[in-house]
C-alpha cells in the first residue's frame, strides 16, 4: 500500500511539474476566418480586418481603410499562444507597416484586442473586433 501511495505521490508531482508556468491559460486561437472592424481615435480613421488563422499560429488577411480610401492591404503575421501578434500590412506599392499586439477571444466567438499600427516610425493604436466567420 505503501509503495502504491509513493508511486501515486511521484506521478502527482511530475503532472504538475509538467504544467508549470504562470498560471494563465494559455491563449490558442480557433483556427479559422475572422472578419470585423478596426479602428483608431488617434487617426481619426478606420476600416475592415480579416484574418485567416491556421493551426500552427500563421494569420493571413486583408485590411481596408475607410478614411484612405484603401481597400488592397495584405495582412501577414503570427499569433503566439499568449495571444501576442506581429506581423506587416501593405497596401499596393506603399512599404510594409508593421502591426504588432495583443488579441484575445471572448466568450462570443470574437477575437478582440489592440494592435499598433507603425507609420514613418509613429506608433498609432487601433482596436479590433473580429466576430469569427
Amino acid at each position: 500500500m505503501k509503495a502504491a501511495l509513493s508511486i501515486f505521490a511521484i506521478a502527482a508531482a511530475l503532472a504538475m511539474a509538467g504544467c508549470g508556468g504562470n498560471g494563465q491559460t494559455p491563449f490558442v486561437p480557433d483556427e479559422g476566418s475572422y472578419s470585423g472592424t478596426w479602428t483608431s481615435t488617434a487617426l481619426n480613421d478606420n476600416g475592415v480586418m480579416t484574418l485567416s488563422i491556421q493551426p500552427n499560429g500563421t494569420a493571413t488577411g486583408t485590411m481596408t481603410d475607410v478614411v484612405q480610401n484603401a481597400t488592397n492591404g495584405v495582412v501577414q503575421g503570427q499569433v503566439q499562444n499568449d495571444g501576442t501578434f506581429s506581423g506587416i500590412v501593405q497596401y499596393g506599392s506603399g512599404g510594409p507597416m508593421v502591426i504588432m499586439g495583443n488579441l484575445s477571444a471572448n466568450g462570443s466567438g470574437h477575437l478582440g484586442g489592440t494592435l499598433t499600427e507603425y507609420i514613418n516610425g509613429l506608433g498609432y493604436s487601433l482596436t479590433v473586433d473580429l466576430p469569427k466567420s
